[in-house]
Formats: C-alpha cells, sequence, structure tokens
C-alpha cells in the first residue's frame, strides 16, 4: 500500500507540475528466482506511440499509467464486457488517440508478478492473442471509424497475422476467415523465409492450406 501511495503522489505531481493528461512510468517483472526492469520507451511523435503499442514495442498496461480525468471523460472510452484479454490494449489505442500531453517518471513504481498461477495470464486454456480477439476487433472497428486505419495499416496488420497464426490449432476455420486482408501480402510475415513463404502458400491456398496446417500441427 506505502509503494502505490508513493506511486500515485510522485506520479500526481508531475501531472500537476507540467499540465499533463497522462503520466507513465516503468515497471518490475518479478518472476520466481528473479527481478527485471521494464524500461519504456516513449517517442515525442504520437503516432510513433500508437504504432509501439500495436507491435508491442511499448506495453499497452494501463496499471502502469496514470490519466486525468478530464482527459479520459473526454476521451469518451469505449470497453467491451464481452472481451476478456487485452482491454487495455484497446483502451490504451484509444487514449493516444486522442492526442494527450504525456509524460514520464522513469521508476519502477509497479510489480508485474509473472508467476502468479491466479493471474488472468496464467489461468487460460487457450493463447492470450486468441482469447484477445474481440479486442483486437475492437482496435481494428475503432481505427475504421476514426479514419485512422490507413495511418496505422502495416502494424495492424502484422498484428491481425499474428493472431491468425495463434489461432490455428485451434480454430482453423476462423483463422483463415479473419482480417483475410493480413495474409495477400509476403511482406506482412516478419519470420525467417522459409518460415514466411510457408504460411503465405498455405494462407492463400484455401481448402489445400489447410491441410498443409492441419499436417503441420498435427491436428488431422
Amino acid at each position: 500500500r506505502l509503494g502505490a501511495r508513493i506511486m500515485l503522489e510522485v506520479m500526481a505531481e508531475s501531472a500537476q507540475n507540467e499540465n499533463l493528461d497522462i503520466v507513465w512510468c516503468n515497471f518490475k517483472e518479478i518472476y520466481k528466482d528473479s527481478a527485471e526492469e521494464e524500461k519504456i520507451e516513449l517517442y515525442k511523435d504520437n503516432e510513433e506511440n500508437i504504432k509501439g503499442v500495436l507491435t508491442s514495442r511499448i506495453p499497452g498496461f494501463l496499471w502502469n499509467k496514470l490519466i486525468k480525468k478530464s482527459f479520459w471523460d473526454r476521451c469518451r472510452i469505449h470497453t467491451d464486457k464481452e472481451a476478456v484479454m487485452c482491454e487495455d490494449t484497446y483502451i490504451s489505442i484509444q487514449l493516444l488517440a486522442n492526442n494527450p500531453k504525456m509524460g514520464f517518471v522513469p521508476k519502477p513504481f509497479y510489480n508485474y508478478v509473472k508467476y502468479d498461477e491466479r493471474a488472468a495470464t496464467s489461468t487460460k486454456e487457450l493463447p492470450i492473442l486468441v482469447l484477445a480477439e474481440k479486442n483486437i476487433a475492437n482496435i481494428y472497428e475503432f481505427l475504421k471509424r476514426k479514419d485512422l486505419f490507413e495511418t496505422y495499416k502495416d502494424e495492424f496488420t502484422r498484428l491481425a497475422l499474428r493472431l491468425k497464426i495463434e489461432m490455428l490449432p485451434y480454430k482453423l476455420d476462423r483463422a483463415f476467415n479473419i482480417f483475410p486482408f493480413a495474409h495477400k501480402s509476403f511482406k506482412n510475415f516478419m519470420f525467417p523465409f522459409k518460415t514466411s513463404l510457408f504460411y503465405y502458400i498455405a494462407f492463400n491456398s484455401g481448402f489445400i492450406g489447410k491441410i498443409l496446417f492441419k499436417v503441420k500441427t498435427k491436428i488431422l
């Protein structure tokens, strides 16, 4: 509790002194036998920050941010009660799209315990990205609605492609049908050449491609 109070006091002081809409801080990832500080690198160009969140170069978590209430209210944040994962990333994209004045406190105030079996990310049977499908779709709809999709098309397309590939062992037909634009261009496959070529050919080969994936993932 003391750590949380200090975190809020320092970040609130920074926000008040500089009239900031959002203040970020670093955090520590806590493992069973070690701890590692995660250092956030923000850009002066907010467009780059959104690209960073979409590509996971910048964590989209909310718990390392202090957000001014008036700014939050002005953003009219949409949430989806049926979406069970990555809701903070969806919210962060909405916040950043409203061009906040941001600051940063380079201290690891928050401890993110990675080995806690009770944590939401530790108790799910499906991969996190598969569970995040609905919020990834929400991000897509938001970018389209705000006429921002073309600006972030490359970054979102790679996110969508990661989702499709994660889905393959669990929801094969869905993996082929969701965000079909993502697998149309070979340049979107950011894997070693042979792996990228396999995914590109299989995704663009319809029924034959599904058979290739079944063989590769041994789910025949």
